[in-house]
């Protein structure tokens, strides 16, 4: 690990000549706070938005991939994901090679409606730890409108037995095709 050194305000005085120690420190400091060093300022963990995705041209499914090395948790936004068929199941399907789907799958919710008023599914889907080998855990907290009109909440929890790491994840629907909505991946950058 790189050395974190604190620096005063006179070691960095305007129309002041730093020192030898100071330049080092000034070159240093930020892989050392990259890095983790005791005594250097933690960054938070933010999520940023890997990609979204507006929902148009009733597509069958909606796909994202990301680099699991890079994030402790990947996380979907879903906004008013309305199906074009009445009565489905909405899922969620993980990819464990980057390229296809195929890997563990879960219904996120059932009886998702798509009639007039009706707003299809929200909520979020979130992974944790994509990089780690038979450990990524999916939850979920789905709020859909049902084909009879009544409103409800599923909250879920499943995890990827493969050996492998998780790189993507897939959504959709059992039968017909998606008629709107937003999906936003975010993800938390590892420390």
């Amino acid at each position: 690990m790189t050395d974190y050194t604190i620096l005063s305000n006179t070691a960095v005085g305007v129309g002041g000549l730093p020192s030898g120690a100071t330049v080092t420190a000034l070159r240093d400091n930020p892989l050392a706070i990259a890095e983790g060093t005791a005594g250097a300022p933690q960054l938070r963990k933010v999520p940023l938005v890997i990609a979204q995705t507006v929902i148009t041209g009733t597509p069958s499914s909606v796909d994202f991939f990301f680099d699991p090395d890079l994030y402790d948790d990947v996380s979907f936004s879903l906004s008013n994901v309305i199906p074009t068929n009445d009565n489905v199941f909405f899922s969620m399907q993980l990819s464990n090679d980057g390229t296809t789907f195929g890997g563990t799958s879960d219904i996120l919710a059932s009886s998702v409606g798509n009639a007039a008023g009706e707003e299809g599914v929200s909520g979020y889907a979130t992974m944790h730890g994509p990089s780690l080998l038979k450990k990524t855990v999916v939850t979920s907290g789905v709020f859909r409108f049902t084909a009879t009109g009544g409103f409800g909440g599923v909250f879920s929890a499943f995890d990827n037995v493969t050996s492998a790491q998780t790189f993507g994840a897939q959504f959709y629907f059992s039968a017909g095709t998606m008629a709107s909505g937003t999906i936003t991946m975010y993800g938390v950058l590892k420390a």
